[in-house]
């Protein structure tokens, strides 16, 4: 909190914050985070995006959880770094359990595989 209270937009210690508050499940906590280290000017913050889907996951909001989830995904293939790993964290993350069998997570999927493979 410290590092928030001095670096008002600095995404990283919000989206720390947020991830202690999942570890703790304190979904909704972990969500409003989440949703800072997007904000404004920090809105292409892809971590942030990844790390909110998994929050609205974890509370059934499976619209949210999408949207963010795709706007991660088209950050990264955006800047071409780091698709692989969003791949692998999609198949494992626990969070994303929920919406795992969604269609548009197993369209969403495919799309970043085969971006990988490229």
């Amino acid at each position: 909190k410290k590092a928030i209270k001095h670096y008002r937009l600095f995404s990283e210690a919000y989206n720390n914050a947020g991830e202690i508050y999942m570890q703790r499940k304190d979904y909704p906590t972990a969500e409003e985070f989440f949703k800072k280290s997007i904000k404004d000017e920090l809105r292409n913050y892809i971590i942030g995006h990844y790390n909110l889907a998994c929050a609205y996951a974890m509370q059934h909001k499976k619209e949210e959880s999408l949207s963010h989830l795709e706007t991660a995904a088209h950050l990264i293939m955006r800047t071409g770094s780091q698709a692989k790993k969003l791949y692998t964290h999609m198949k494992t993350d626990k969070h994303l359990a929920s919406i795992r069998k969604e269609k548009r997570f197993v369209t969403l999927q495919k799309t970043i595989k085969e971006f990988v493979i490229k």
